[in-house]
């Protein structure tokens, strides 16, 4: 008589389901049907865990090719692998939907090790580890008779429980009612629902409850929501569809599962590591401190700056660090001694531009430093006029063309305070300018007691002009009105270039010359 044999049944959702046990052995066959109910109870609850896409201890998904299943080829029992002696007892099976063992070449999918609880059927399905994704076909002579033969014996148990026969079938595959009762176990199916023995076990709805009403199924005491399950020693509370595997305490959301003896929390596609960092679905990842490394390799930090490593988005963050300081802009000194801070202002290369906060100093005896929109010294035609005018500022360094310093004892004060390029520094009193080639392009160059040194150091250009007519006039008229003024007596004040000048028992001139009457 042949060794293989069948049973038609349902897995807990109703779905119909073929077993096929193609056995080799009549040892097999022999150690398989005394416990027949229980086996097939924990093929029917790992069919049903694997429709509804549960993972395996090792977070792996059911095949989708093979979903939902519909035959179940159990290759061989409930039993422990000499090849991995280790391993917990298991059956050894492969899933196949209706369409593929329909086709013309049948097939069924994988290798699968279904277990129990504690290596005993009677306790119910605990878990299942995928070994392999191989394809198996039925199409070759002996899989087609070992298949044939399956279908043709229906393995069957008698009532009382002590022993199983093998009914000789019509090879046809037909399906038994779902509403059946087997031996003293009074163990009924239909509507995805059973009662089996004292132990009052009553499945439906994906619900589960073990020994009278009690609900705990293991030595350790543990919790089940609605189509949950527990497989472990270990105490520990599941939440709906989940399902622990390891040793370790861990708690699960709805399709997680944890597959090493490092504590981690799957969600949907993001893991946390023991270090607290995580790795978002998106291929973001955020940090334990705080930080984010997004997925384009940026790094947003847990204090809202954000790090760029490409092109596009170094310009973006300059853009932001320019704005931010402009928004800080307009920061003023006033008073006697009056100073200009920048905060550590740079400017590189001609033309350069230094991004400090427009800053201004106003007082008694000090006159105007402005730049161009910002910084201590800051673009073309940058200027500092009045007498004893100083500037002040950490690290303030001023880069570009055009920078002058026009004055009475005009000083440039600040730490490491530099000014590099064309037009190159002013320093000291009595405004001294020195450099090769030294140029003051748009510029109005007029000081007092102003020395200028340096290899073809001109201060004039196309707009401005000191050797024309109108500004040979001009400067005739100013130094004639120098010569005369007696306005540089205590507590004179002076605003910006062509400003007026006012002085206690003196006499006031503008910047074009004209005198105001005392």
């Amino acid at each position: 008589m042949p060794t293989q044999g069948h049973v038609h049944t349902a897995d807990h959702d109703g779905r119909p389901l073929s077993i096929l046990f193609l056995l080799n052995k009549q040892a097999d066959v022999d150690e398989l049907l005394p416990d027949l109910n229980n086996q097939v109870n924990v093929l029917r609850a790992f069919t049903t865990a694997w429709n509804r896409g549960q993972r395996d201890v090792c977070g792996l998904r059911p095949f989708s090719g093979a979903r939902p299943c519909n035959v179940l080829v159990v290759i061989k029992q409930h039993h422990r692998s000499h090849l991995s002696p280790e391993e917990s007892k298991h059956f050894t099976v492969k899933s196949a939907t209706w369409e593929m063992w329909n086709a013309e070449l049948p097939r069924a999918k994988g290798a699968i090790h279904v277990y129990s609880f504690g290596d005993v059927v009677a306790k119910g399905f605990k878990s299942y580890r995928i070994q392999s994704h191989s394809r198996s076909n039925y199409g070759s002579p002996a899989m087609r008779m070992a298949v044939k033969n399956a279908l043709a014996n229906k393995y069957t148990q008698t009532k009382g429980g002590g022993s199983s026969n093998i009914i000789q079938g019509d090879g046809t595959g037909g399906h038994d009612d779902d509403s059946r009762s087997h031996g003293d176990g009074n163990m009924t199916y239909g509507e995805g629902s059973m009662t089996n023995g004292e132990g009052s076990m009553t499945y439906g709805e994906g619900s589960m409850t073990y020994g009278e009403g009690s609900m705990a199924c293991s030595e350790s005491s543990m919790t089940y929501g609605e189509g949950s399950m527990a497989c472990s020693e270990s105490s520990m509370t599941y939440g709906e569809g989940s399902m622990a595997c390891s040793e370790n305490s861990m708690t699960y959301g709805e399709g997680s599962m944890a597959c090493s003896e490092n504590s981690m929390t799957y969600g949907d596609d993001s893991m946390t590591y023991g270090d607290g960092n995580m790795t978002h679905g998106d291929g973001n990842m955020t940090h334990g401190d705080g930080n984010m490394t997004h997925g384009d390799g940026n790094m947003t930090h847990g204090d809202g700056n954000m790090t760029y490593v490409n092109e596009s988005g170094l310009r973006r963050w300059q853009e932001e660090q320019r704005q931010r300081q402009r928004a800080m802009a307009k920061t003023a000194g006033y008073g006697n001694g009056s100073k200009s801070y920048g905060n550590s202002s740079k400017s590189y290369g001609n033309n350069s531009k230094s991004y400090g906060n427009s800053s201004k100093s106003y007082g008694n005896n000090y006159g105007n430093s402005y730049g161009n929109s910002y910084g201590n010294s800051y673009g073309n035609s940058s200027k500092s006029h009045g007498n004893n005018s100083r500037s002040y500022g950490n690290n303030s360094k001023g880069y570009g063309n055009n920078s002058n310093s026009y004055g009475n004892n005009s000083k440039s004060y600040g730490n490491s305070s530099k000014s590099y390029g064309n037009n190159s520094k002013s320093y000291g009193n009595n405004s001294k300018s020195y450099g090769n080639n030294s140029y003051s392009n748009n510029s109005n160059s007029y000081s007092y007691n102003s020395n200028s040194y340096g290899n073809s150091s001109k201060s004039h250009d196309d707009n401005s002009k000191s050797y024309d007519d109108k500004t040979k006039s001009l400067l005739d008229s100013i130094k004639s009105l120098l010569d005369s003024s007696r306005s540089y007596g205590g507590d004179s004040r002076s605003y910006g270039g062509s400003g007026k000048g006012y002085g206690r028992n003196g006499k006031g001139h503008d910047g074009n010359g004209k005198k105001y009457p005392t």
